[in-house]
């Protein structure tokens, strides 16, 4: 995956996480959203990931993958962001 690709990944998640972070507020009323993950690869799924990617991706894979970088980020001294952290991780493992 190109350099290109991962920088579109990254801009896709921090637009999910400004829509995730609409939703935690508005629709759960400000709570904490246990079941992130899911949401997350659904809308990322809804808004064009499948295209930035060089294989095929399904909802529960891209969920998984989203829980396991969060774990892998939360490791680290926070650097660099998470957007950035995880569009690597999503490139490395599907590109």
């Amino acid at each position: 995956m190109n350099r290109t690709n991962e920088a579109a990944i990254e801009h896709l998640l921090h637009r999910a996480g400004k829509a995730h972070g609409e939703y935690e507020e508005t629709t759960l009323g400000g709570v904490y959203d246990e079941a992130w993950p899911a949401w997350y690869a659904q809308w990322l799924l809804d808004h064009g990931f499948a295209l930035l990617v060089a294989r095929p991706v399904v909802l529960d894979m891209l969920s998984e993958m989203l829980a396991d970088l969060n774990a892998a980020h939360r490791a680290t001294d926070g650097s660099p962001s998470w957007p950035a952290f995880y569009a690597e991780g999503l490139a490395h493992r599907l590109g």
